[in-house]
């Protein structure tokens, strides 16, 4: 993780930037705007405008979008700037989501701002020509190269811009206003048309986030006789806030210290828990973590100390050890992976409930400890990797009558290991075989697909990839040894003819390109929920394929 400071300096954006004012609607905790029933309370701030307002031929999604014509005028750097007043609280997992598409390049770029209570602001903008910088009161994420007549969508973490740009977040910030814009900040005067759809600002009930900065709220006192337990500025793992705790047993438990904080939050295959600790002596057994799941278990994350723990029916652990005192730790773990292996399998309706920052005494010592916490996140993670270097844990047989499938050592792409099958088509199926491991990674701009595979025949129609997509669409990257596929409304084919047999081949796309270029749209929500290995055999013939599969990841 990166600890160096944001540098900022000087952009030159003009003179007449104008700032929201201060006067801000009622609290309101999500925003969504998809203009399908009017724009009431878009106020036009900047431009001389030839057309403003919503219209139906050119949509992200739903029937209406909102449009805009127009050039500067005498007092302003927009060609065209609608606001709209809000009092969003900014949180840990706050998130914007936003899509526009833009029939020409006429000015710098085309986007979105938000203004804080802090009067600073934030730019989400397409940049078509100029250069822009971070400043003390403005940061920008800027989205370059993209094309003309297509809609493009983002989603980005407010709290993390805003604390990356300005080294913190004050407590009680708010978000005050969104304004769609079209920047002509070089004064060209020239026309530009831009479209502005599918809009939200909300909190992301899918994950959790805790650095501390702005206190301690929701975490409640469960165990242990504390001296101490509160937000401190002196010993932090990032930012400039860290939680510390001193404290030994009390009669009733078994640590000597534990804070709590409810939670609801799904797990799905690729949930990560990320967490930073920090210990000054060795007193007690262990300083660490536990969630507590919808099913009444737990999953312990601890750094062991002394004694010996297992797991039980209702309990699992990762434990580090022998980490030295004085330093901060940070490890990342995948909550579905650990859930699945310690309990056999993972109910569908999964939710982790309750996670715990705690000093574990069990052994009953009565000695004081202390202990740091901070950079505590819970999140579907944004890449996928596998290498079968630990073999194939998650793997699942989809359909093949197989005569092997499994890693092997022989041949592989990297490293010792590599997944193989050898199969022909079962009655009911179009591939020789197929296996598939299920993901939830959301599909962003430059999200990377990049896999490897390697067919001592071509007995079949084609060997590869496929990825399933949460709208039913679907998408293969194939070697294609006979036959021939094209596009269609359900799926997008990546095709690679000719290629050798007895040799690795590998390949690497822009996945959220890919899927434009096939559908033209793509939703903000899109993500990828299974990749499977596949044999395809569409003609049935029925032979027996083999081929193996190595090195994929999604980043």
């Amino acid at each position: 993780m990166n600890k160096g400071a944001v540098i900022l300096v000087v952009i030159l954006m003009s003179s007449n930037v104008f700032l929201l004012s201060k006067t801000v609607s009622a609290q309101n905790p999500l925003f969504t705007e998809d203009f399908e029933t009017g724009s009431n309370g878009w106020m036009y701030k900047d431009g001389a405008l030839s057309f403003a307002g919503t219209q139906q031929s050119v949509v992200y999604e739903g029937v209406s979008a909102y449009k805009m014509t127009g050039a500067i005028d005498s007092s302003g750097a927009y060609a065209g700037e609608y606001q709209y007043a809000l009092n969003i609280p900014v949180t840990p997992t706050t998130k914007f989501f936003f899509a526009y598409n833009f029939p020409s390049k006429n000015v710098a770029y085309i986007g979105y701002y938000l203004t804080f209570s802090t009067g600073k602001m934030g730019y989400y903008i397409s940049l078509f020509s100029g250069s822009f910088i971070n400043i003390s009161v403005t940061y920008l994420l800027q989205y370059r190269n993209e094309a003309v007549n297509t809609w493009y969508s983002h989603t980005a973490n407010v709290y993390d811009n805003y604390r990356k740009a300005f080294g913190s977040v004050p407590s009680g910030l708010s978000i005050t206003g969104i304004s769609m814009m079209m920047g002509d900040p070089y004064y060209t005067h020239k026309t530009q048309t831009a479209y502005f759809d599918g809009i939200s600002i909300a909190p992301d009930s899918s994950q959790y986030k805790e650095d501390f900065e702005t206190g301690s709220d929701g975490w409640k006192y469960t165990d242990g006789a504390l001296s101490f337990a509160g937000t401190q500025q002196t010993v932090v793992y990032e930012g400039t806030s860290a939680y510390k705790m001193t404290g030994a047993i009390d009669s009733s438990g078994a640590y000597a210290g534990n804070y709590r904080c409810a939670l609801s939050i799904p797990v799905t295959p690729n949930t990560q828990f990320s967490f930073a600790y920090r210990f000054p002596g060795k007193n007690v057994a262990y300083v660490g973590y536990y969630l507590t799941f919808s099913t009444g278990k737990m999953g312990y994350y601890i750094s062991l100390f002394s004694g010996s723990f297992i797991n039980i029916s209702v309990t699992y652990l990762l434990q580090y050890r022998n980490e030295a005192v004085n330093t901060w730790y940070f490890h990342t773990a995948n909550v579905y992976d650990n859930y699945r292996r310690a309990f056999g399998s993972v109910p569908s309706d999964l939710r982790i409930t309750k996670i715990s920052m705690m000093m574990g005494d069990p052994y009953y010592t009565h000695k004081t400890q202390t202990a740091y916490f901070d950079g505590i996140s819970i999140a579907p993670a944004s890449k996928f990797i596998e290498d079968f270097e630990t073999g194939y844990d998650g793997w699942q047989k989809i359909t093949g009558n197989f005569q092997y499938a499994g890693t092997q050592t022989q041949i592989k792409y990297q490293g010792t290991s590599a997944f193989k099958m050898i199969s022909s088509r079962e009655s009911s199926s179009g591939y020789a075989g197929q296996y598939s491991y299920p993901v939830d990674i959301a599909v962003t701009p430059g999200k990377q697909f990049t896999f490897s595979y390697y067919f001592p025949t071509k007995s079949v129609s084609y060997v590869g990839y496929l990825l399933h997509f949460n709208n039913g669409k679907e998408a293969y990257y194939i070697s294609l040894f006979s036959g021939y596929f094209i596009n269609n409304t359900a799926y997008y084919l990546c095709q690679y003819p000719n290629e050798q047999i007895n040799l690795w081949h590998t390949h690497s796309h822009n996945v959220y390109q890919n899927y434009i270029n096939a559908f033209r749209n793509i939703p903000s929500n899109l993500k990828i929920t299974s990749i499977s290995m596949i044999m395809g055999d569409p003609y049935f013939t029925n032979q027996l394929q083999t081929a193996y599969f190595d090195m994929l990841t999604i980043s």
